[in-house]
């Protein structure tokens, strides 16, 4: 039995949406022409919100919830949304006042936006991290090398038992060889078991955002049933040694996962 105490930290997830407000964003999202590819875009991330905070809500699997948009155009502004906890109302009042306007630099944009975020990990050890593009993949102005940052990201979070979920959608009425390089350039740089979705009419995205969520919660909510089993186990091996005293590593793990329920 493996008798190392068990890492559950604070329990915090991160919420990171990197959402492209360029131009070509301003064309209409589906073919009733009442909606536009961002206005569509802002359903879907305040759909993510809602999921991630009514869950949260009900179920009480993490102690914060943190959310952080980055919109960008030719380069990304990563000042305008600070960090903030999912229901704030100030992400809102921001998300709504964000306008389509100017050309696309993706790839440097994700870069950026990677740095910032690993500085964050580094500083803060989050127990998750959910990484969203949402974007039409109509690039003009930057070329790759994000991969290596996606690493980076992934060994901060599994130097403390952190887990990191990312999905990419991108917005493709019409199917064509451009975008496709695109979907297939993201899937090279995200980590494996990332979603890399094309979408062909942008009111599918608050339903695709809100079962991005769900799925972390539905992992989360299995590796805390894991942990409460692990602790049983602990508890009834010392009670076979004849040790009636519980460990001081035992106690902190009843008492973190008590703050946690």
């Amino acid at each position: 039995m493996n008798t190392n105490p068990v890492d559950i930290k604070q329990f915090v997830r991160v919420s990171v949406v990197l959402l492209d407000v360029s131009g070509s964003m301003n064309i209409n999202g589906d073919n009733t022409y009442t909606t536009t590819r961002l206005t569509d875009a802002k359903a879907a991330i305040q759909g993510l919100r809602d999921q991630i905070s009514d869950a949260n809500r009900k179920l009480g699997l993490w102690k914060k919830c943190l959310f952080k948009i980055v919109p960008f155009t030719e380069s990304p502004d990563l000042d305008m949304f600070p960090m903030a906890p999912v229901d704030d109302g100030q992400i809102t009042s921001r998300l709504q006042s964000l306008d389509a306007d100017g050309g696309t630099a993706i790839w440097s944009s994700l870069e950026a936006t990677l740095d910032q975020l690993a500085v964050w990990c580094s500083d803060h050890n989050p127990t998750h991290v959910d990484f969203i593009l949402l974007t039409d993949g109509e690039e003009n102005s930057s070329s790759a090398s994000a991969r290596s940052k996606f690493a980076h990201i992934e060994a901060l979070l599994a130097g403390t038992k952190g887990t990191l979920k990312c999905a990419c959608f991108v917005i493709c009425p019409q199917p064509s060889s451009s975008l496709s390089r695109f979907t297939d350039a993201m899937r090279s740089v995200m980590p494996a078991g990332s979603d890399v979705l094309t979408v062909t009419d942008t009111t599918q995205l608050p339903s695709m955002c809100v079962t991005f969520g769900a799925q972390v919660t539905q992992r989360k909510e299995k590796t805390k049933q894991d942990l409460e089993i692990e602790l049983v186990q602990r508890m009834l091996e010392a009670m076979k040694v004849g040790n009636s005293a519980l460990r001081k590593d035992q106690v902190e793990m009843i008492n973190r996962l008590s703050d946690n329920c």
